[in-house]
């Protein structure tokens, strides 16, 4: 079986697994922690034709001109194991993953 490739709607979370190289108009108190996780609430290009996350945590203003979203090679998915915990917040609640995969 081949694996299928993610599909995700906004919002969602991400992992940052690269804080290296802040550039110098972003803040520190802007900047991305290394193994945080993130939620992404928007898709964007940047000006240098980039891929970028808007990022609910972290709003890019005026003050971090010309970046206003973070570059996406920055950032990872969190792991399929973290489905357990979204099946263990689902059966506290008295839903099977069953009916819920159903209803989605």
């Amino acid at each position: 079986m081949q694996d299928q490739p993610v599909q995700l709607s906004v919002p969602f979370e991400v992992i940052c697994v690269n804080a290296r190289n802040r550039p110098q108009e972003i803040p520190p108190h802007k900047w991305l922690e290394k193994d945080k996780r993130y939620t992404v609430i928007g898709v964007a290009y940047a000006l240098d034709g980039k891929l970028g996350f808007k990022l609910e945590e972290i709003e890019l203003g005026d003050d971090c001109y010309p970046f206003d979203c973070f570059n996406t090679k920055r950032f990872g998915i969190p792991a399929q194991e973290d489905v357990m915990t979204l099946e263990d917040e689902l059966s506290a609640l008295g839903i099977e993953v069953e009916e819920f995969e159903r209803e989605v």
